[in-house]
């Protein structure tokens, strides 16, 4: 039973924000889309943000709008990738992660991207990536050795 007044009470670096980043293939080079946002600012990831429960049923939602929001791409999911806790910012983010492939490869980015590159998955390892990116990019890697 809950008391009123009594509510548990969190601070916000304890709140994990429910989000969905969108690692996209180009399918005829195999290369991935990195990108740097106004949010990670100096470090890399992927195209992403957080869930609008209004608009979005589910992550895999969430992360086909906002992967072609951010980019102009017309992506196709293909997979879930993981679920990743990033501590860097505050408050904390959970990031539904998943798998795109799109046929083009020009890139038309929102205000939100401040940079983007083309890469093969292998020289993404040399970027400053985000840790939830860095994790997602190892497991992708891990997925496409098998």
């Amino acid at each position: 039973m809950i008391i009123p007044g009594n509510q548990p009470r969190f601070k916000k670096s304890e709140l994990l924000i429910p989000s969905a980043s969108t690692l996209i293939v180009h399918r005829q080079s195999g290369k991935v889309l990195f990108v740097r946002s106004t949010t990670t600012k100096e470090k890399w990831g992927y195209p992403g943000g957080r869930i609008d429960f209004k608009q979005d049923k589910n992550p895999k939602d969430a992360a086909l709008r906002e992967g072609g929001e951010e980019t102009s791409l017309k992506i196709e999911i293909k997979r879930f990738l993981g679920i990743y806790i990033t501590s860097e910012y505050d408050p904390n983010f959970r990031i539904h992660c998943f798998i795109a492939e799109s046929d083009e490869d020009k890139v038309k980015p929102s205000k939100e991207i401040i940079d983007w590159k083309w890469l093969r998955p292998e020289e993404g390892l040399n970027l400053d990536l985000t840790i939830s990116a860095s994790q997602a990019l190892e497991d992708f890697l891990k997925i496409k050795a098998t």
